[in-house]
């Protein structure tokens, strides 16, 4: 996704418009954005002066967003991870094969509820030795879509409107430039007014000449795919964010351990019974709410089961510590339960 960013753009010390405009890196690195065909070098303040000289953009790189279309989300351990991707059902599902095909163990994927992220999450258990390192070059297309005909022909049609405007507009300015150079021949009257003109005529005509050319460059390139880059980890989350907050101001005696956060946030659609046992945990002095039991195995550690919407497999693992005493609270589903486990025994 191209990046875009509110510019004031300037011609000769006059603001013309305050625009949202694409970005791009000029062939030396410079940041820059386009606007009228052409790209211009970002000055300070976000302004770019169109009376600079324009680059074609075909010259330029595009400036990707910082959201991702592929996210991988991984805890220290590497095998408790979730994958975000951006796009259609159609890429997650090429997504959840291509794991599945190189061995790794796709627990859940669906839509991702939280708001953020992306439009969609798959829930990775254990993956392959050295798997991990390779999951962005893996992922790196799934929500790349190839055009189809019909797309390209429609490209292709918008492309020669452009040109064919282009060229009517530059035969419009250079009849108007050579009227004005016949007014200039025959009167000597503000000869500093004339020149001013006489070179923004010219710089028109330069930049249409420029945009032709850009469109024809396009025209030869119309079958040209973007590359989608993955990113490490996906924008934070406003959702998982104020849920942390929350939590915080009306369950101050919780604390969420590892992922939990992510996983209430993206995966459950209905939250109401989760609500309740941890404020029921919260206001807890001695012992433990109904519906707890001992987790067998892990002294110290209690469990509780939720519905999540979906099935009745929500898991809520806590334990007191602290003094005056607090509750550890890790929210997951009985999917993650091995990967749980072994994070409960070592905590």
């Amino acid at each position: 996704m191209t990046a875009t960013r509110e510019i004031r753009v300037l011609r000769e010390g006059s603001e013309l418009a305050r625009e949202a405009l694409a970005l791009f890196r000029t062939p030396d690195g410079a940041e820059a954005a386009r606007w009228g065909g052409l790209v211009f070098p970002l000055r300070g303040g976000n302004v770019i002066d169109v009376s600079d000289r324009g680059l074609l953009p075909a010259h330029c790189r595009l400036w990707e967003d910082e959201g991702p279309d592929v996210a991988i989300v991984a805890e220290r351990g590497g095998n408790d991870s979730y994958v975000f991707i951006e796009g259609s059902a159609r890429a997650c599902q090429t997504a959840v094969r291509r794991l599945t095909d190189v061995g790794c163990q796709v627990l859940r994927s669906g839509p991702n509820l939280s708001g953020g992220a992306a439009d969609w999450f798959i829930r990775l258990g254990a993956m392959p030795d050295g798997i991990a390192e390779k999951l962005p070059g893996l992922l790196r297309d799934v929500a790349v879509s190839p055009p189809s005909e019909e797309q390209a022909s429609l490209r292709e049609r918008l492309l020669v409107q452009a040109l064919t405007a282009a060229q009517a507009n530059r035969i419009s300015l250079q009849a108007q430039l050579a009227e004005v150079r016949k007014v200039a021949e025959t009167t000597s009257a503000h000869a500093q007014e004339r020149e001013a003109l006489l070179g923004n005529l010219d710089s028109m005509a330069a930049r249409l000449a420029e945009a032709e050319t850009e469109a024809l460059d396009l025209r030869n390139r119309l079958e040209a795919t973007s590359v989608v880059t993955p990113a490490v980890a996906p924008k934070p989350n406003r959702l998982e964010a104020e849920l942390g907050i929350a939590v915080a101001a009306l369950l101050p005696r919780i604390d969420f351990v590892r992922d939990s956060l992510r996983f209430i946030a993206v995966e459950l659609p209905e939250r109401d019974i989760l609500w309740k046992a941890l404020a029921a945990l919260d206001r807890q002095e001695r012992g433990l709410p109904p519906a707890w039991k001992s987790l067998t195995g892990y002294p110290g550690w209690w469990e509780r089961h939720f519905s999540t919407g979906h099935d009745n497999q929500g898991r809520i693992y806590a334990r007191s510590a602290g003094t005056p005493a607090r509750w550890q609270v890790l929210v997951s589903h009985k999917q993650d339960q091995p990967m749980d486990l072994r994070w409960i025994a070592k905590a």
